[in-house]
């Protein structure tokens, strides 16, 4: 029986360019699965491992400077789970899952020119893997995490630090008429560095614990660990905070959030109310 003919190129867009499984190209084309691992075979194709979806994407060694690995790492800990398959592996995988369409532009943003950002999932909720060069193995760092002196001993980096987590974390809101910023997170270190840097440079802020680890939740199930609030309310340290920062954010709502936080200020001192 004469073997039937899979084009070269039909194989390579639906396993290469599309990323199905052999198990999907096969359905797709209406054939066995061993037909198509046969056919890969006669020409010329290896398939690929699990989870070397991304080896076709060209992969750029990180050139930034410090500011954007400062910015990058910062909106890592608020967003981002990274990590590599195997010891040997030549990838690095940052990943996160979201519903948010800007948190998924701005991740094809901070990562696209580096290497290959695959977006998957549901309407709502997508999965967004990025697939990067070993030079990116600062983001692989473990928590709870204790920011790093080339961080901690430069303002810049500092300020860019803190946005990237902002961007990840952060809540800016108008409540009552008065504009307000909190970040709730488990990450008791980031916090606390974050509110001792906002007091020694003008800041007015306060932090607490607003959930034990084990405790039952609002909105069911337990808190995973002890939940951290970090707030900046008072006018004059939001407006100082939101000057700081705003040239350093990249998530197109959070710029937003803090411009509007900027004008409810301003507004309230023409009105008199601060």
């Amino acid at each position: 029986m004469k073997k039937k003919e899979i084009p070269r190129t039909v194989l390579k867009y639906l396993y290469f360019d599309k990323g199905l499984s052999l198990r999907a190209t096969a359905i797709s084309l209406g054939i066995s699965e061993p037909t198509v691992r046969d056919r890969f075979k006669s020409h010329g194709f290896v398939p690929r491992r699990q989870g070397s979806w991304a080896v076709k994407y060209q992969k750029t060694p990180f050139n930034g400077n410090d500011q954007e690995k400062a910015y990058i790492l910062g909106f890592r800990m608020g967003d981002l789970n990274v990590y590599m398959t195997s010891e040997t592996a030549r990838i690095i995988i940052a990943r996160t899952n979201s519903t948010q369409t800007d948190q998924i532009e701005l991740l094809r943003t901070l990562f696209s020119g580096y290497g290959g950002v695959k977006v998957s999932g549901s309407f709502k909720s997508k999965n967004v893997n990025c697939y990067l060069d070993k030079s990116f193995s600062f983001l692989l760092v473990d928590k709870p995490y204790a920011v790093d002196p080339w961080i901690r001993h430069n303002k810049q980096n500092c300020i860019a630090f803190m946005a990237g987590y902002i961007d990840a974390e952060a809540n800016l809101i108008i409540n009552q008429g008065k504009a307000r910023f909190k970040i709730d997170s488990y990450d008791e270190a980031i916090l606390k560095w974050m509110h001792e840097w906002f007091l020694n440079n003008g800041i007015k802020s306060k932090i607490r614990l607003i959930a034990k680890r084990g405790e039952v939740r609002y909105g069911g199930g337990y808190w995973n660990n002890n939940l951290w609030r970090l707030n900046v309310n008072e006018a004059h340290s939001l407006h100082k905070l939101c000057k700081l920062v705003i040239p350093y954010l990249r998530h197109r709502k959070r710029i937003e959030d803090v411009n509007k936080s900027l004008m409810n200020i301003m507004q309230r001192k023409i009105n008199g109310t601060i």
